[in-house]
């Protein structure tokens, strides 16, 4: 329906987008409600201005096949030929997006299937609410979940029209929760070539066995970290572009790591002093800790599988870990499938060493 005014509204119930044959789902989008008003004054100067994006109920269905294409890529531009009409010479008008007043998304589900990975993701906002006023930080207020995780977010950006004009890098600001995990961090979004964040996020004092048992990474393990800062660089329009083109530095600072014996109960505690982490393209993962371990200083080295290969359900992975002190050098690999079971999980013992008496292993 449209309501006669300088503001006139636009509203449609029971919107469905279907997909293109061949792909999983028979919809990209359905929507129970969308609105949106618009100011018809601003349009005399050029500019979009919108008084208000309202949606409820909507379901989006994203999808990328095992060459990497995604269903909301509609088709790529015709190649121009000489038989095109040249276009007119002369300057021509620019429309800018410079404002949206308010923001309400509700009830919005979004459904992400990566074909290359065989990974789903599943988005869900129960709230989304925020202002992008012209000349004014973007503000964004977001309550919801990923992979059933509760999530808040909230986001400070630069300018709408920075945004939409794609000249210059786009700063952000956010913090919020994920998985009862309190978090902040800063980043800027790179123009200028193929989609890409680079942003560093603080972590104070967390449960990292519980974060992990969420996330489906590990179960049974028993670590805490006090403080974790990490810094990436986000490429790519796919989860598997993500994930082969994107690099990943933690940096920790105090926390506790224990062993327990199934058998004996007995139980062994590593006091990690300070550490990193490092997931890049082609390479498997590598956690550095330095610890103590019986009041001895101990280096602790653990090696894992690619990114993209941690992804795949039902995939043997490599895992090793390498404890370094007191004279001592041991080594436990194991080959384990996500997610990882501490307990009863068997390794092949290596030991080294002058001399095996001044580091205390056992439980």
């Amino acid at each position: 329906s449209l309501v006669p005014t300088l503001w006139p509204t636009l509203e449609v119930q029971q919107v469905r987008i279907a997909n293109a044959p061949g792909w999983t789902e028979k919809d990209i989008a359905r929507a129970g409600l969308l609105r949106l008003q618009l100011g018809l004054v601003p349009l005399l100067r050029g500019e979009i201005q919108v008084g208000e994006i309202a949606a409820e109920q909507v379901r989006l269905n994203l999808e990328s096949d095992r060459e990497g294409k995604p269903n909301w890529q509609f088709g790529e531009p015709a190649a121009k030929t000489s038989a095109d009409p040249e276009e007119p010479s002369g300057p021509s008008r620019v429309i800018r997006f410079t404002a949206l007043n308010s923001l309400s998304l509700q009830d919005i589900e979004v459904n992400y299937l990566d074909q290359q990975l065989d990974h789903a993701l599943r988005l869900l906002l129960k709230e989304m609410t925020g202002s992008m006023a012209d000349g004014e930080p973007v503000k964004l207020e977001i309550l919801g979940q990923l992979q059933d995780h509760d999530v808040t977010l909230n986001i400070d950006g630069g300018s709408l029209e920075d945004l939409y004009t794609k000249t210059s890098d786009w700063p952000l600001e956010l913090d919020g929760e994920l998985a009862a995990t309190p978090f902040q961090g800063e980043g800027v979004l790179v123009r200028g070539g193929k989609p890409e964040v680079q942003a560093g996020v603080r972590v104070g004092a967390f449960d990292l066995g519980a974060l992990l048992a969420r996330l489906q990474v590990v179960e049974g393990l028993d670590a805490n970290v006090e403080r974790l800062s990490s810094n990436f660089v986000l490429r790519g329009v796919s989860l598997k572009e993500w994930i082969t083109t994107s690099d990943l530095s933690f940096l920790l600072e105090g926390g506790e790591w224990v062993l327990t014996d199934a058998n004996s109960g007995g139980q062994l505690p590593i006091h990690i002093l300070k550490g990193d982490a490092r997931m890049q393209p082609g390479q498997p993962l590598k956690v550095d800790l330095d610890a103590t371990l019986d009041e001895q200083p101990v280096q602790i080295q653990i090696r894992g599988a690619e990114p993209a290969e941690m992804l795949m359900h039902g995939a043997e992975l490599p895992l090793s870990l390498a404890v370094n002190g007191g004279g001592a050098d041991l080594l436990l690999e194991s080959r384990v499938v996500r997610p990882i079971a501490t307990e009863g999980l068997g390794f092949t013992l290596t030991l080294k060493g002058e001399s095996l008496d001044g580091l205390d292993l056992s439980l």
